[in-house]
């Protein structure tokens, strides 16, 4: 008798039934409880709950439910926990079990009903299905292993694992990718002669001294042999030619980001997803180029893939020491080198000995500068005194670039357009 097929008997994972794009929506928007518009969804999630529950107070259970989910989100864990204190005394929780207990059924008929093809779930604006079963979604996101969740007390914090930062940068490379095209802007690929695999379009004549063996272009030697002497088709030495291969220009680049308490909400958000994005375009087009991803307050470290979409602010800023660790990673690189420095404010320590934290930051920007390391600034605050410290720190450095952002949301088309065009020179 065939085995039954364990494929079949599975439990269907929410990637099965909603589709990766829709999960790539879904861990973005847990990400990034900022970004973008919600869609106006086909299917009312909330009535799914509604008539599950029955009796009076409805309304108010559901307020404080989204209340507390939307803090969670927002806010710290601090922050949520004394809100549950607070309203410990004026809220029904026997009430409130009941409404939890009723999503969880609503949630679990919602996936039986995309399970038949009753319902498309492209007709649901994942938004809402995160914001009206978040507890049941990242359940869901955790058996997939695209999160891991934190317990405290009551509440539940995910954690993003190196699986959902692949489609995260894929998410927002492609929604990048798309804002840019729309500005009449695509990728461009630099190219310089010399030595390197891909055959170029430049034909030269052989040097046994310049050239190898396996740069001669048989079909251009055979085809001047036959025109010098179509009898004999004797190939001599200067008949022989050759094609200069293309070689690409590799570029080696480190992103510093700011991780200090003033980077709180948005600012982080963008930085990351910057980050995120680029990683991911040197991965789909840049294949030869590096990235290093830096973290610093107070101090400095270098963040791995499954690390980046965690990052958490803290601390004081130390920019010397950040453009220093930079430096010490570029100067092993061949490679055309430049460090990306996002920031939205001055520096307020300094953990050079007899250096203030300014002039630490000004000493490190003209390290890089003499080190033919190209830095460019991006700020995201515009108060003149720190107008002033990029303009010092981009005379110190002398190839800098300074960029100011206003919504630091837009940090990812403003770094992955620039790097584009940076490649493409």
């Amino acid at each position: 008798m065939k085995p039954d097929c364990s494929l079949c008997n599975r439990d269907r994972t929410l990637t099965d039934l909603l589709g990766e794009e829709n999960v790539k929506e879904l861990l973005h928007s847990l990400f990034n409880p900022y970004g973008g518009e919600e869609e106006e969804s086909k299917i009312n999630l909330e009535e799914l709950v509604e008539t599950r529950m029955d009796g009076p107070g409805m309304d108010d259970i559901q307020f404080y439910m989204e209340l507390y989910e939307e803090m969670l989100r927002y806010f710290d864990e601090r922050f949520a926990e004394m809100w549950v204190q607070e309203f410990r005394g004026s809220i029904d929780f026997n009430r409130m079990e009941k409404y939890r207990q009723a999503k969880k059924d609503a949630w679990k008929e919602l996936l039986k009903m995309i399970e038949k093809g009753e319902i498309d779930p492209d007709d649901i604006s994942m938004r809402q299905m995160l914001k009206t079963f978040y507890r049941e979604v990242l359940e869901e996101l955790r058996k997939e292993e695209y999160i891991t969740t934190v317990s405290k007390s009551t509440l539940v914090k995910p954690l993003f694992t190196e699986k959902s930062e692949k489609l995260l940068g894929e998410r927002i490379l492609e929604e990048t990718m798309s804002l840019l095209r729309g500005q009449d802007f695509g990728l461009h690929q630099s190219l310089e002669l010399g030595y390197g695999h891909t055959p170029g379009s430049v034909l030269s004549e052989y040097d046994d001294v310049l050239h190898t063996y396996d740069m001669i272009d048989i079909q251009e030697t055979c085809l001047r042999t036959a025109m010098n002497d179509p009898e004999n088709m004797e190939i001599e030495y200067e008949n022989i030619c050759v094609r200069i291969p293309e070689r690409s220009v590799s570029r080696a680049s480190v992103i510093l980001i700011d991780c200090s308490d003033s980077m709180k909400g948005q600012k982080m958000i963008g930085a990351v997803e910057a980050a995120l994005g680029l990683r991911e375009l040197l991965t789909m087009e840049y294949k030869d180029d590096s990235l290093w991803i830096v973290a610093f307050n107070h101090t400095t470290e270098e963040v791995m893939p499954g690390e980046i979409a965690n990052l958490k602010p803290y601390g004081t800023t130390d920019i010397g020491l950040a453009l220093s660790r930079a430096r010490r990673i570029l100067s092993r690189a061949e490679e055309d080198r430049s460090v990306f420095l996002i920031t939205d404010g001055e520096p307020t320590t300094s953990s050079h000995p007899r250096l203030n934290p300014t002039e630490s930051a000004l000493n490190e920007a003209g390290m890089l500068g003499r080190e033919d390391i190209q830095l460019n600034i991006i700020m995201l605050d515009r108060h003149p005194r720190l107008r002033q410290l990029c303009v010092e720190m981009a005379k110190r450095n002398r190839c800098a670039t300074v960029s100011f952002v206003n919504n630091p949301l837009n940090l990812r088309e403003f770094i992955i357009r620039k790097y584009i065009l940076d490649r493409a020179k």
